[in-house]
């Protein structure tokens, strides 16, 4: 009935408020339960807007596999399949210098390994 870009793009901007909202209370209950870096106040903001990307790039990471792929068991299959790799290479699990050069690609692709070098980044 729809073009997959107009349901795409529906579901992305239907998805902003919570997209905010789950960020915005992840960050207050776990930047000052865990004790992270508060000598400059800027810093929770800066967990806080990573905090936000992340969670809209896994959104529309869902919703692009979402429209590409109709059979909604195939899509539950192959979620698991595409994550886990990105969590193992994202540099949390295995040191950067240690993963061989035939999984750089897994590597560069991983949206968790730039999140996580951010996070880094920002706490030290």
């Amino acid at each position: 009935m729809y073009r997959y870009s107009s349901y795409f793009w529906g579901r992305v901007l239907t998805e902003i408020p919570a997209g905010i909202i789950f960020p915005t209370v992840f960050t207050a209950i776990v930047y000052w339960s865990i004790g992270f870096n508060m000598t400059y106040a800027y810093k929770p903001i800066i967990f806080w807007i990573i905090l936000i990307l992340e969670y809209n790039a896994f959104s529309g990471f869902g919703f692009i596999l979402g429209t590409g792929i109709p059979n909604k068991q195939i899509v539950s299959v192959l979620t698991p399949l595409m994550i886990v790799p990105q969590m193992l290479f994202c540099g949390f699990f295995v040191n950067q210098g240690n993963i061989p050069q035939f999984f750089y690609f897994l590597r560069e692709i991983s949206i968790f390994k730039y999140a996580y070098q951010a996070l880094i980044l920002n706490e030290f």
